[in-house]
């Protein structure tokens, strides 16, 4: 969905269909949800964890990684906070449980960055 044309079909997509949240995968980064989801098709936009290395950690990097992300897209709201696809089975539940918290603890609206 990176693509213009895709862009365009999703976008004419979104508002046939009333859609009034979107929800794609990791290729899709905290910045494009930010310009293309919220903003050019005024939709929220679910902010999938990226990196691959939530199952790795370690815990201080997947919390690092998940502030970074609401940091460019949660001003102003209309995101989505939410694992992309599947959580792997090799995936801690520490690891899991610290990239919730960051959710809970960081993620309040409205949203204040850096905090």
């Amino acid at each position: 969905m990176t693509r213009p044309k895709s862009q365009e079909w999703l976008e004419k997509l979104t508002k046939d269909a009333n859609i009034i949240g979107l929800h794609l995968d990791k290729a899709h980064d905290a910045e494009w949800i930010k310009t293309i989801v919220k903003e050019k098709m005024g939709v929220a936009g679910g902010l999938p964890f990226r990196g691959g290395f939530l199952d790795k950690g370690p815990i201080e990097k997947i919390e690092a990684e998940a502030k970074k992300s609401l940091d460019i897209a949660a001003p102003g709201g209309g995101v989505i906070f939410v694992p992309t696809g599947q959580v792997l089975p090799s995936t801690p539940n520490e690891h899991f449980k610290g990239w919730i918290n960051v959710a809970h603890d960081y993620g309040t609206y409205p949203f204040v960055p850096g905090r």
